[in-house]
């Protein structure tokens, strides 16, 4: 049997209970300009996705912060009955267990908020953490960065399912998640992320502040590759910003004219991958055509709430 459980926690709007909101954002409980900044921004939908022209102040930023860790650990908290349900021995012994954030959060880093447009590590640097039915080992920590793609071949590993010969994910052996247990790294070190224009956030933004577009490059599809702990960020195919994630977790210190051949090497890489990849789509690599759906007055009401429509 497979469950999956999606919880929405850590998005906007930010309304914990008191009990974390106290533990975990002083600001917000200690100070009165900054729970009116965060009651005003919980109700500023479109606030909470498009890019931003003037940098939150020092306060703001905290505050911000501080509601989203307190978030976290909401999520936790109602989340521990199915951790205890899911350690009893007869459970344990049967089932993978597969806890991860599908992205992360951008709250005023590089002027972009929200989890869209960009491939900074706000958005892509997420928890990932796994129990195997027949671990035995103790829990270790792996630091190398891995696909979040490899969760797809790791669930058919555990099921025991083979994809036909002809199918792309056939070696599931090789790419299951299980094998960063001993070492092993398949993709050698190398992680890809990419982040597409989303349109009904474009649709916003040329409603509401269409200015924004082009200093933001609104439109442009990003890209990175990580290389053990170099990342490489390319706009539209142009490579732009190296980090050494390591040393330089927050992108502060763009080096890129400082290491040309390690540019050259990535972009190339980089560039296959986008290749080989558009290759298989059935697209080539175009854009999928708009298509209208019609939604019942229930459906959008939710997305009107999480801020995808207004």
């Amino acid at each position: 049997m497979l469950t999956y459980l999606n919880l929405m926690e850590t998005h906007l709007p930010y309304a914990t209970p008191p009990h974390f909101s106290r533990k975990f954002s002083p600001t917000y409980t200690k100070d009165a300009e900054a729970s009116a900044f965060m009651r005003d921004y919980n109700h500023k939908t479109f606030d909470w996705i498009a890019p931003i022209n003037k940098p939150f102040t020092d306060k703001e930023h905290r505050v911000l912060n501080e509601m989203y860790n307190a978030e976290v650990a909401y999520e936790d908290f109602l989340l521990a009955p199915l951790y205890e349900y899911l350690n009893q021995t007869e459970i344990r012994d049967n089932t993978l267990v597969i806890i991860l954030a599908d992205h992360g959060e951008g709250l005023d880093h590089h002027n972009y908020v929200g989890h869209s447009l960009v491939t900074y590590e706000d958005l892509t640097h997420v928890p990932l953490i796994l129990r195997f039915p027949d671990q035995s080992q103790q829990a270790q920590r792996i630091a190398t960065p891995v696909s979040s793609r490899r969760i797809f071949h790791t669930i058919l590993e555990a099921a025991k399912i083979s994809p036909s010969p002809e199918n792309e994910a056939s070696n599931i052996n090789k790419l299951s998640l299980k094998r960063s247990l001993n070492g092993s790294d398949p993709e050698e070190g190398n992680v890809f992320s990419e982040a597409y224009s989303p349109l009904t956030l474009v649709t916003l933004i040329e409603n509401r502040n269409p200015q924004l577009i082009p200093q933001f490059r609104c439109l442009s599809t990003r890209r990175a590759i990580y290389q053990g702990t170099r990342k490489l960020i390319t706009v539209d195919d142009k490579a732009e910003e190296l980090y050494d994630i390591a040393q330089d977790p927050d992108e502060l210190h763009n080096r890129i004219a400082d290491f040309p051949n390690l540019v050259t090497e990535l972009d190339a890489r980089l560039r296959d991958n986008v290749g080989a990849a558009r290759a298989r789509h059935p697209s080539n690599g175009h854009a999928v055509p708009k298509v209208k759906i019609e939604a019942n007055t229930e459906v959008a009401e939710r997305l009107r709430q999480l801020g995808y429509i207004e």
